[in-house]
């Protein structure tokens, strides 16, 4: 009997090595706050980089956490995968939203949005690709490629990544200060918003200049003069292109107008708003 007691012994202090509440300081959405959290060190060792991972998870919600006053008495339990609240989100990020084909990761942003950072939520460094085979390593920030025709959202960032759970870290433009998501992205999901707008802006139909109240953008295709049309001259767009261009959105370039001297002729198309979309050396190749 005393032999079964002292197995049985035995067993609870392996298992409270193994897996007990660990007390720290964690931060969650940029504020720090006091806790204890259930550690498997089976998972987290007590190295460091088992201990960078435990405290990964805790803080983007993989662990659950128990929040603690000055006192050590009981604040609230935040349990775990917990979706990330979007009401701290900074002004300098306007939109951010995400899509994933189950081998890729493509991040969007509109705003003053300058790097992203991408790091796995468990603290697993990672090295792959992005699209043009360039390498992206976790934990270092990335300057975005330039994403047109979506309103608002004019940056992207795309990463070859199977589905895992994702802190993405934004750094706003000309500074320092960041700002970071944590969320499990979804196969499939095709431009899931993680804050700021649902949608990208509705397309302008006319605009007396780049913007308008109700239209805060413009896009080649739509967008009407930027200037007094001259009026004593109701024929100044004398060619009319019937060729589709996907600027346009595959639609005909439409009306234009050449200026040229003996060196240089240029082409001014209407449908871009008069700006100046073809160039032809007359000296040299078209």
């Amino acid at each position: 009997m005393k032999q079964i007691l002292s197995i049985v012994l035995v067993f609870f202090a392996l298992l409270a090595q193994a897996q007990g509440v660990e007390y720290g300081t964690f931060k969650l959405n940029g504020v720090s706050s006091r806790g204890k959290a259930v550690r498997d060190r089976a998972i987290y060792p007590p190295t460091p980089t088992g201990n960078a991972a435990f405290k990964a998870a805790v803080e983007t919600g993989v662990l659950s956490l128990t929040v603690l006053n000055s006192s050590g008495q009981l604040v609230r339990v935040i349990p775990a995968r917990v979706s990330q609240p979007t009401t701290g989100v900074p002004n300098w990020i306007t939109g951010m939203r995400y899509s994933h084909t189950g081998s890729r990761l493509t991040m969007e942003a509109a705003g003053n949005v300058g790097q992203l950072k991408f790091e796995r939520q468990d603290g697993q460094p990672f090295t792959t690709t992005n699209p043009d085979n360039v390498t992206i390593v976790s934990g270092r920030f990335y300057s975005p490629g330039i994403l047109q025709g979506q309103g608002y959202y004019d940056k992207q960032w795309a990463l070859n990544l199977p589905v895992t759970p994702m802190r993405v870290t934004a750094q706003q433009a000309g500074g320092t200060a960041s700002y970071a998501y944590q969320f499990t992205p979804t196969s499939g999901a095709d431009r899931i918003v993680l804050s700021g707008a649902s949608s990208s802006p509705p397309v302008c139909t006319t605009c007396s200049g780049p913007t308008t109240p109700t239209c805060t953008t413009c896009v080649p295709g739509t967008i009407a003069f930027n200037f007094q049309p001259i009026t004593t001259n109701v024929n100044y767009w004398p060619e009319v292109d019937e060729t589709r261009w996907e600027r346009l959105n595959n639609q005909p370039i439409g009306r234009k107008i050449y200026l040229q001297n003996e060196f240089i002729k240029i082409g001014f198309w209407e449908k871009a708003g008069g700006a100046a979309c073809e160039l032809y050396d007359l000296k040299g190749p078209t």
